[in-house]
């Protein structure tokens, strides 16, 4: 708890998939959030994205196997 109002939890998580076509998925998550007031929160998670052997494009390219995405987002809590 960092004031009367305003707390930060974190919660990292972790996937792993194994697809039907023979390709490995990793999915990893961090998550900061940061309560302002009892009806909204500020949320940042980070995530990691990786395919092992990703599917070549239809122009031949390969997509890279590690893909990086930050999302910033303003929860609101309806009780």
């Amino acid at each position: 708890m960092i004031g009367k109002r305003q707390a930060v939890f974190a919660s990292p998580a972790r996937d792993l998939v194994y697809t039907s076509f023979g390709q490995t998925n990793h999915t990893g998550t961090a998550e900061v959030s940061v309560e302002i007031t009892d009806m909204f929160n500020f949320v940042n998670s980070f995530l990691f994205l990786r395919t092992r052997d990703p599917e070549p494009r239809s122009d031949g390219t390969v997509p890279k196997k590690n893909d990086y995405q930050v999302v910033v987002s303003l929860a609101i809590k309806i009780n």
